[in-house]
């Protein structure tokens, strides 16, 4: 427990966590399903690479939310009613992972009885934009209590969102290409390393290597966005 925390912070803080671990949990379920099919012999991992891509999409948005959410001073609330702005930021952490969760529930799955993998970019697409959005919301509520960094917090976490936005308009997410897939799949990872690198704010560690982190995500996003619609 963290000191001057409370019990009712580690409550906060436990609960979240357990989803979390469910969240991981489904993207170990999926690559374990992926990888016993290939030892099979019933997909091969060429075949497999959509799928792949997307576990490993949302491998990543998990681990780097968890590392961000433990490290953030904003991160938990003293949840003693119901009925308060407290409750609220419990719910919108508790739809956040939901969130992660289904964006690992809904890779790309062999589909039987000819384990045909349909490649769709479409679905984790629509999640990131609605986590990204989620993350909006949070540091406006999560700022409540400190409005004179609220500024500074928001424009870290809007930029990524309008990102989201524009990759839903210009990605070809309904091609049945599986390297447009994965080249949506590694622009969208390239858009959540640009959301953490941004956060760094909150840590107060802004850094050079932090503004070549920020360099290099955009330059990955944008460069997997031309390639994406190049192949589509």
């Amino acid at each position: 427990m963290e000191a001057g925390g409370g019990p009712t912070k580690e409550l906060h803080w436990s609960f979240v966590a357990m989803l979390f671990a469910l969240a991981i949990g489904e993207v170990a379920v999926g690559l374990s399903n992926l990888i016993n099919l290939n030892i099979q012999g019933h997909i091969r991992f060429r075949d497999g690479l959509p799928a792949y891509s997307h576990l490993l999409l949302a491998a990543t948005v998990i681990a780097a939310s968890w590392v961000g959410w433990r490290n953030s001073e904003y991160s938990g609330t003293h949840v003693q009613s119901v009925f308060s702005l407290d409750f609220i930021v419990l719910m919108v952490d508790v739809a956040l992972v939901v969130c992660y969760f289904l964006l690992a529930r809904v890779a790309e799955s062999p589909q039987r009885p000819s384990y045909a993998i349909i490649p769709d970019a479409s679905r984790e697409a629509w999640i990131i934009a609605v986590i990204m959005l989620i993350y909006v919301v949070w540091d406006l509520l999560s700022s409540c209590n400190h409005r004179n960094k609220l500024g500074k917090r928001l424009w870290a976490s809007v930029i990524p969102f309008v990102l989201s936005v524009v990759a839903l308009w210009l990605f070809p997410l309904h091609s049945d290409d599986s390297r447009a897939v994965v080249f949506t799949d590694i622009a969208l990872f390239g858009l959540v390393l640009l959301f953490r690198a941004l956060k760094l704010h909150d840590w107060g560690c802004h850094t050079p290597l932090s503004k070549l982190a920020i360099g290099v995500s955009v330059f990955v996003f944008l460069a997997f966005l031309v390639l994406a619609r190049s192949v589509a």
